[in-house]
């Protein structure tokens, strides 16, 4: 009888262990598995728009999205140039619409809505493409297409059904494929982001409209997992100046040794540029009663041809300044050189196709594409900012950290995407996918692709321990009551 009862106890005891192996394997599975509905993810992606780790124009680059997640051990070359030069971005905001009676609209007419024909249903993926986000919305309300969200879906740390956690994803779950009798199709449209302030760069391009006609099938099978990769351009400076001395009315060349901090305003209040590296698009700030002696603050020190230069550290649109903490030895810091303002435009160019430098100190600065400080600027040694030689050999330091009078937030304003064209095919059949064109300049944003565990590996090798523990447990029991019966 003990036997009996030894033998239940041990099955009892596995029991929840066997649930949470079939538990796991149903949810991937009814996850992936639905005939009639897809999961669209959109992986995404900022581009800086002042370098390209390959230093070569990009402005016809383009993303073939075929539907498919990129993985590790598959990585194309595609692949491998977006996931190298651009960044996740979390917080950007999407509206998804039903745009199946504009699609059948089209199709019924023979003809898009510019009058060009219709030959395919790329034709209309890739003039949706070509519309700015205003003119998409617009038709979109003139087609009384309905939304199928009713708040905007936000892109964010997400655990995807391979069991990787990613940055970046904006999930649209459970989309039926067909809308009535038509083949659905869905126009999604991205609206802004939930927090700017503190990106150190600005969506000087909100990702461009993409319409998915379903079904997307890839070798013959329909996809229930769509996998897109859109990209913001982003746009950022990097201010730099030259420090120069002077006794009276003579100008004593380019002085080193001085020593800079970066500020913005905010509420009253100083927050500097922290030390932190730059690998998640936004520029850490802090308050500090001491900046000079802060190990979180980033120091800039002038060269031995002047220049103060802020490297890697780039700025988004708005107003900043550099304060000059400890002056080159036997030079002082006036009051009108301890705060130096930066002007940052927010964007390359106005309306009229004027180019709008960064101001420093009211002066314009060049530019280059690449990041670099212009030969020009190098020569002439301009932007310039003086101290004035002390009459005895001393070094100033400043260790005021009030609140300036003027005060300016930087103000960071998403614009409205330009059209771009695609002629590319893809090797996907039936339905059709947007391809993800940038408009980019010159731009590096070098990031690493870290691979984390899978969640599920973790959840089975955590069920196998408690298997042998489980075993071990009932075997030890079962010898004990055995002893016992004897």
């Amino acid at each position: 009888m003990k036997k009996i009862m030894t033998s239940i106890m041990a099955l009892l005891l596995l029991l929840p262990l066997v649930f949470t192996f079939n538990s796991i394997g149903e949810t991937i599975a009814e996850a992936a598995d639905n005939p009639e509905e897809v999961t669209i993810y959109l992986h995404k992606r900022i581009f800086r728009d002042l370098r390209w780790k390959n230093n070569k124009e990009l402005e016809n680059w383009e993303y073939q999205n075929d539907g498919l997640q990129i993985v590790g051990e598959q990585l194309t070359e595609q692949d491998n140039t977006l996931l190298e030069n651009s960044l996740p971005l979390n917080g950007a905001m999407f509206d998804i619409y039903d745009a199946t009676p504009w699609y059948k609209d089209v199709k019924e007419k023979g003809q898009l809505p510019n009058g060009v024909k219709v030959t395919s249903q790329k034709d209309f993926v890739d003039y949706v493409a070509t519309l700015s986000r205003k003119e998409a919305i617009k038709m979109a309300e003139e087609s009384k297409l309905t939304k199928v969200n009713a708040q905007a879906i936000v892109s964010h740390k997400t655990e995807m059904p391979d069991g990787r956690t990613l940055e970046g994803i904006a999930t649209f779950p459970n989309l039926p494929i067909k809308s009535g009798n038509e083949d659905a199709a869905y126009l999604i449209l991205e609206t802004g982001l939930t927090e700017k302030k503190d990106l150190n760069v600005d969506i000087e391009k909100l990702g461009r409209p993409l319409l998915i006609s379903l079904p997307i099938s890839v070798n013959g099978e329909n996809l229930s997992h769509i996998h897109l990769y859109p990209k913001n351009v982003g746009y950022v400076r990097d201010p730099y100046f030259f420090k120069f001395g002077k006794d009276g009315n003579k100008d004593l060349g380019p002085i080193a040794g001085a020593k800079f901090a970066i500020y913005r305003e905010e509420n009253g209040k100083k927050l500097y540029l922290d030390m932190s590296d730059v690998n998640d698009l936004k520029n850490k700030w802090v308050e500090s009663e001491n900046p000079l002696y802060d190990d979180r603050v980033n120091i800039f020190e002038s060269d031995k041809d002047g220049l103060v230069n802020t490297g890697a550290r780039f700025l988004p649109s708005g107003t900043f300044y550099f304060e000059e903490l400890q002056s080159a030895e036997g030079f002082i810091i006036g009051n009108n050189e301890k705060r130096i303002k930066i002007e940052v435009p927010e964007s390359w160019y106005d309306a009229d196709g004027n180019y709008l430098p960064v101001l420093i100190d009211g002066q314009p600065m060049l530019e280059n594409p690449d990041g670099e400080v212009p030969e020009k600027a190098m020569e002439e040694k301009t932007p310039r900012v003086y101290n004035s030689k002390t009459t005895t050999t001393t070094t100033t330091t400043t260790t005021d950290s009030s609140t300036p009078t003027d005060s300016s937030t930087p103000a960071e304003t998403p614009q409205d995407s330009t059209p771009t064209t695609s002629s590319t095919t893809t090797g996907t059949s039936r339905g059709r996918l947007p391809q993800t064109l940038g408009e980019l300049v010159d731009t590096v944003a070098t990031t690493a692709r870290r691979m984390l565990p899978r969640t599920n590996e973790g959840k089975a090798a955590f069920s196998l321990v408690g298997v042998i523990l489980a075993g071990g447990a009932v075997f030890l029991w079962k010898k004990k009551n055995d002893k016992d019966d004897k």
